[in-house]
């Protein structure tokens, strides 16, 4: 009978595993926070990049075609759009929207149109201030036409404005 005893005490009582399951989760806490911030931090280089690069196709795109444009702002609560017409029929070419990206605000942006004159260039200069929960982000134009992105917050990869 002292050996049926024995037998039935091996194992772990409730209170043992909630306390382990607890301290482990103390534990992976930070992690989860590292990784939502990660996850947060792509996002925002990832929308940027993607802004600057649809930029920058359809600026090439009026060069090669020697074709006036508007590039066209649209800053709405929550809602941003940029727009991409031709000038001479007003038909719209292409447009990238807050839609595409998640929790992806836009801060400000200097100009709400800018003229690409197909092969004579830029009109003007403007910058866009994209944010989210990480950060913010800025993708410059000059009035050359380089387009460049950049932010205040170190990120590996990115320039500092």
């Amino acid at each position: 009978m002292g050996r049926q005893t024995q037998e039935q005490e091996k194992g772990f009582t409730l209170i043992e595993i909630l306390v382990v399951i607890f301290i482990c989760s103390l534990v992976l806490l930070p992690a989860l926070y590292g990784w939502q911030q990660q996850q947060q931090r792509t996002r925002l280089i990832d929308a940027a990049r993607q802004v600057a690069v649809f930029i920058y196709s359809h600026l090439m795109e009026s060069i090669y075609l020697n074709q006036h444009r508007i590039l066209l702002i649209n800053n709405a609560q929550g809602n941003w759009s940029i727009t991409i017409k031709d000038a001479v029929t007003n038909q719209q070419i292409a447009m990238l929207s807050s839609a595409q990206f998640n929790n992806i605000e836009m801060k400000s942006a200097t100009r709400t149109s800018v003229n690409l004159y197909g092969k004579q260039g830029t009109s003007h200069a403007f910058r866009i201030e994209l944010i989210n929960d990480f950060g913010q982000m800025t993708v410059f134009m000059s009035a050359a036409g380089r387009i460049r992105g950049c932010s205040n917050k170190k990120i590996i990869g990115v320039p500092r404005c």
